[in-house]
Parts: C-alpha cells; structure tokens; sequence
C-alpha cells in the first residue's frame, strides 16, 4: 500500500481520503465488497430549495467512495432512492434521478462552479450528460477522459465513475497524485 493519501476536500462536508487504488474497481454499477478501499463517506447534508421535497433518508441519501490509480479519479455512489425518476424534460436534466460532480482542481472555490476541471452527470439509468465538453469526452475506452455505469438495486440505485487525472485539471494543469483538489457533489431527485 502507498505511505499517503490523497485528499479531497468538499468544503463544510467530511474531508474524503481517496486510497491508492492496486486493484481497479469493476465499473459495472454494482459495489461489491472489497473493490472500493477506505471508509465510505454519508452524503446527508440537504440543501432547501423550491424544488426540494425529500421525506427522509430512504426517500434519498447516499454514500461516496474515492480512490485513484496513476491515471484515474474514482468515484462510487450507493444511492438510497424509494421512487426512480426519469423527468425528460428538455434543458432540465437535473431533474431526474442523477448525480453531477463539479470539480474544483485549483481549489479556487468559485461560486458559480466555474472552476477548472468542469461538470460531469450521470442519471440513474446511465445517461451522461453535462456541459458539452466533457459530454464529448465520455466513454468506456482507455482514451475516454471519463466513464460511468449506473444500475438500479434493491433500495435504489449506485453509480461508478472514473475521471482521467488530466481532464479534471483542465485548463490549469494536470492533476497529480500528491494534488489536492476540491468538488461538489450534487445528488438530484
């Protein structure tokens, strides 16, 4: 095992410890015992807003993983969602049931999430999408600058995503193993 850490802050939320990843995790939507190392960390904080309405944690609250490798951010999401929702709504996409990931790769900490290193969306069925760039770039080859599958289980849903290091320090500079970086992680019902 490495003698360090990588950190990742997510600002007023738990700092997350990304563990150097030997064994790549299978990308399948499915988190299986073993393939993510570290501590998985509660995403509960819930933001009120118009559009909020969420009744409790079955009804949506969610654990992270992160780990990495030379060349990849890894990043797992158990998601705990009673209703799946597909809202296709054109321009709207985070209305449905998805994930978006704002990074923060100079730790600028911008308010309008304007940071290097961009958006990135995946819904509960898989679907990428998010700012066109990056949309551009998403795929399961080992070229793609990021991938994720997401699958529907018992008590919802899970998603794993990978981020290519150099994408994600974009337009500043690649970001490396010994980096700290920041993100948001923002989980839509």
């Amino acid at each position: 095992k490495a003698a360090y850490n990588w950190a990742v802050n997510l600002d007023d939320i738990p700092l997350a410890i990304a563990t150097q990843n030997f064994v790549k995790p299978t990308l399948d939507g499915v988190i299986n015992p073993g393939e993510w190392e570290g501590r998985a960390i509660d995403l509960l904080e819930i933001v009120a807003g118009d559009e909020v309405n969420v009744s409790g944690p079955a009804d949506l609250s969610a654990k992270m993983y992160v780990n990495y490798d030379a060349k990849w951010l890894y990043l797992a999401f158990d998601i705990a969602d009673n209703t799946i929702a597909n809202n296709p709504v054109t321009g709207s996409l985070w209305l449905n049931d998805s994930i978006e990931i704002f990074f923060d790769s100079d730790l600028s900490r911008t308010a309008d999430n304007g940071a290097p290193g961009g958006q990135y969306r995946i819904n509960w069925d898989g679907q990428a999408s998010g700012n066109s760039d990056n949309l551009a770039n998403f795929g399961s080859g080992s070229t793609a600058e990021w991938y994720g599958v997401a699958a529907v289980n018992a008590t919802g849903w899970a998603a794993e995503l990978r981020f290519s290091l150099d994408r994600i320090g974009e337009p500043v500079a690649p970001v490396t193993i010994a980096d700290t970086i920041g993100f948001n992680v923002q989980i839509n019902d």
